[in-house]
């Protein structure tokens, strides 16, 4: 993936970090990434989540 604008970060924003955490305007790259599991197990408990 492209670029560092809002629109590149918002669905890990919404879909992987804790809310508080969310809140914080910090670049991505300052933290640890998530395994490909990681990213996979937190998607799937927000979007059952919301049904």
């Amino acid at each position: 993936m492209l670029g560092d604008g809002p629109d590149e970060d918002q669905w890990e924003r919404k879909y992987l970090m804790e809310p508080a955490d969310a809140r914080v305007m910090l670049l991505s790259n300052t933290h640890l990434a998530l395994s490909d599991d990681q990213i996979a197990k937190k998607l799937r408990e927000q979007l059952i989540d919301e049904k």
